[in-house]
């Protein structure tokens, strides 16, 4: 797929980075943080009516907001962060829409220090809303996993790229039983990390 051949170019580039970074350097990730994103999402959506059944997908763009807070023992970074997040881009065919709005993510990390650079892998839980023009409205929990890397460029001051992967499945509140759904949302973007 398109963006994750991209999201796997973006990593690989600035592990590379990373690893060519002074090792030496004594960098302490701990602390509370901040973070804004930006970047692109690939979305899409299957549904099963009793009647019919389809397949959506659409791209666009990516954006979110996260608080968060980890601790370092030697190499190894470990904490969680909370975000708020949106994607445009409807999955979409012919006269069929489906909107991502409200997304929320609590997830945990745990990362390697390499100096000035931090690898890292999340994994959490996050709901977002799905509806339809004129149609239903249900929000929906699932998962997410997904991995990034930091460098910091000042001593507050991280820029950054993830990759994330929002799953949601079968959503048991839906208003409209027996529908049934499967979606996903695949985002990278760029992250401006502040560290208090």
């Amino acid at each position: 797929m398109r963006l994750t051949a991209l999201a796997t170019a973006f990593l690989a580039t600035l592990a590379s980075t990373a690893q060519a970074q002074d090792r030496t350097i004594p960098l302490d990730w701990s602390g509370t943080y901040v973070s804004a994103s930006l970047g692109v999402s690939d979305n899409s959506l299957s549904a099963d009516f009793p009647t019919t059944a389809f397949s959506l997908s659409g791209s666009g763009d990516a954006y979110g907001v996260a608080l968060g807070y980890q601790r370092q023992s030697g190499r190894m970074v470990y904490g969680g962060e909370i975000a708020a997040w949106d994607v445009n881009g409807s999955p979409s065919s012919g006269t069929r829409r489906v909107d991502f709005d409200d997304g929320l993510r609590a997830s945990g990390r745990l990362g390697v220090s390499m100096g000035r650079a931090l690898i890292y892998g999340t994994v959490g839980v996050t709901s977002a809303r799905i509806s339809s023009p004129g149609g239903p409205s249900s929000r929906t929990m699932g998962y997410v996993v997904g991995g990034g890397v930091d460098l910091r460029i000042t001593p507050s001051v991280d820029l950054g790229v993830e990759y994330l992967h929002h799953r949601y499945r079968d959503p048991d509140d839906s208003p409209m039983p027996p529908f049934n759904v499967e979606a996903d949302i695949r985002t990278v973007g760029l992250k401006l990390t502040y560290r208090f």
